[in-house]
């Protein structure tokens, strides 16, 4: 934890990422609006006052629930711990309001907790918290000039990839399917990371034997469907790439992505753990200093591999 002013009064902050031994002081605070100040061990944090109590929660509220990537991949696993405690299970779980609706699906898919919803600007005092650990170390943003190791930065883990797969695939009905489905997982509505020429890429599909998809368009369940009865996903790299742990193991996976792979030694592994084999098609541009740097899809190299898995 950190040690916080509040008020005038010095509390105890719990935090997965600024009270980080190794890389905290590397967390850039600007998508925070709460934590004002940090120097070392000691953070400046403006609070409302709590406008209402409860006696015990579990917590999955925070920085960055209504953004997919973090959900699926920094809060949700969380529950993998929660769920083995019988005595939490009608514990009510503390999440934020302003999250998709197919947060809550995927939420309730994996336990039958009571769900408290509270809106960003507030702030509800809590008897007994209980906190789970992230897999890793999973900031929302880093400063830029970091000096966080690839190694270091936002990973998944096998066991959070199975716990996940396992729980929801229990719930959702996803036969195979009787024929090819190859598909590509669109960033067409995105507004950071897209390819730079993926509306080249996007009117070569049909030639490619490519269905454009956005998952965001669809409910969670369509979602495990979409990806559990495809034959080949093509994807850049994106949020949209967790749904990968709901795929086959048959399953191609050709992953669009920059020169540099920043974090993705950090996924690749725990993928092949759980029996997937994704498949890197590096682009000539990116950024080493910037995760969700822009870059050119190789789209000759793309249909290349297309072909040589159709042979």
């Amino acid at each position: 934890g950190l040690s916080s002013a509040v008020s005038g009064a010095v509390v105890e902050t719990l935090s997965d990422t600024y009270a980080d031994t190794r890389f905290g002081s590397a967390v850039d605070l600007r998508a925070d609006t709460i934590v004002k100040l940090r120097y070392r061990d000691t953070a400046l944090v403006a609070l409302p006052t709590p406008t209402r109590r409860i006696d015990q929660a579990i917590n999955l509220s925070g920085l960055a629930t209504n953004h997919f990537g973090h959900w699926i991949g920094e809060f949700v696993p969380r529950l993998r711990h929660i769920v083995q405690l019988p005595e939490l299970a009608s514990t009510p779980i503390l999440v934020n309001a302003d999250m998709p609706g197919s947060h809550f699906e995927l939420l309730g898919r994996l336990c039958d907790n009571p769900v408290l919803r509270m809106s960003r600007d507030e702030v509800i005092k809590v008897g007994t918290l209980i906190v789970a650990p992230t897999i890793t170390f999973f900031p929302f943003d880093l400063k830029p000039g970091h000096s966080v190791p690839i190694e270091g930065q936002a990973a998944w883990s096998a066991p959070a990839m199975r716990f996940l797969r396992d729980k929801v695939l229990a719930t959702v009905d996803a036969p195979k399917p009787t024929s090819p489905d190859a598909i590509y997982l669109s960033r067409e509505n995105s507004s950071w990371g897209r390819p730079l020429n993926e509306d080249a890429l996007l009117a070569r599909c049909s030639d490619l034997g490519l269905r454009r998809v956005r998952l965001e368009t669809m409910d969670f369940a369509e979602q495990v469907v979409t990806i559990r009865r495809a034959s080949t996903i093509v994807a850049p790299t994106g949020s949209a790439l967790n749904m990968l742990i709901f795929a086959r193991p048959d399953t191609r996976l050709l992953i669009l992505t920059q020169r540099y792979p920043h974090n993705w030694g950090g996924w690749v592994g725990p993928l092949r753990e759980i029996g997937l084999d994704p498949c890197m098609i590096m682009s000539a541009t990116g950024d080493p200093f910037v995760k969700h740097a822009r870059y050119e899809i190789d789209i000759i190299g793309l249909a290349s591999r297309l072909k040589e898995q159709a042979d």
